[in-house]
């Protein structure tokens, strides 16, 4: 079992299958309170409800919800959206999405790339990619 902060992110694998149905009128809220809240209650919700934690705010951006919470800095919703995504079987692939790269952050504009400025993100994002990296 991993843990990081008050997240348990379980055993290694990358996490399990569950889905649910998606409905594409909750990914841009979901995108939304990921940039703009730290309201991680209403991204569980969101999500829940079937929001998908792999849609983007589309062109130029192409930014998911977790790339928003590494460039705004809010640790917490990082560590909501990992979880979701773990237990989505999401979180590898979410860990290496390119996006924008927003400028000076540079790289592909992978979430690790877009928290340059903010270590606590990127020791959560370099742990969880340690355990689900293979």
């Amino acid at each position: 079992r991993h843990k990081i902060g008050r997240i348990d992110f379980g055993g290694g694998g990358g996490g399990g299958t569950s889905r649910p149905s998606i409905n594409t009128s909750l990914n841009g809220p979901l995108n939304d309170a990921c940039r703009n809240t730290n309201d991680t209650n209403r991204i569980r919700q969101l999500v829940r409800e079937g929001a998908d934690l792999t849609s983007t705010n589309g062109a130029p951006w192409n930014h998911t919800g977790l790339h928003q919470a590494s460039y705004h800095n809010r640790p917490e919703v990082v560590r909501v959206v990992v979880e979701l995504a773990r237990e989505q079987g999401l979180l590898t692939q979410m860990l290496n999405m390119g996006s924008n790269p927003c400028g000076a952050r540079g790289g592909n504009g992978r979430p690790i790339d877009l928290a340059s400025p903010f270590p606590e993100i990127q020791k959560v994002l370099r742990e969880v990619g340690k355990i689900y990296s293979g």
